[in-house]
């Protein structure tokens, strides 16, 4: 079907015309070419960054099972302590102290590991 763009054009305009539209399109070819290849890029360095991001919560997991059975140990200690002291708030004073050495050495280990 003839356009207003095709009407008054001879053979030679005609071929001229399609290949200035194949050029232009083989422009916008290689446009999307580049967009796709910079989205699997940007997709492949995503996946990189889940993979480490699940490795990290996967070892901090670990470490505060770790804690949390250390943790569990010294309650236990710490109760048996109290039940067979007669001052209890010496007793208390050495839980909470537990407590918080553990918290203050899982922070410090995790700070660690984040920056190595």
């Amino acid at each position: 079907k003839e356009t207003e763009a095709t009407a008054e054009l001879d053979n030679r305009g005609m071929l001229q015309l399609q290949q200035q539209v194949m050029q232009q399109q083989d422009q916008e070819l290689e446009q999307m070419e580049k967009t796709v290849i910079s989205t699997k890029h940007i997709a492949l360095t995503i996946g990189e960054e889940v993979d480490l991001h699940t490795r990290l919560l996967e070892e901090m997991e670990e470490d505060v099972d770790v804690t949390h059975s250390r943790l569990r140990a010294a309650t236990k200690r710490v109760r048996h302590v109290l039940k067979h002291s007669s001052n209890w708030k010496g007793g208390l004073c050495i839980f909470s102290l537990i407590v918080v050495l553990t918290l203050v050495l899982l922070v410090a280990f995790k700070v660690i590991r984040l920056f190595h």
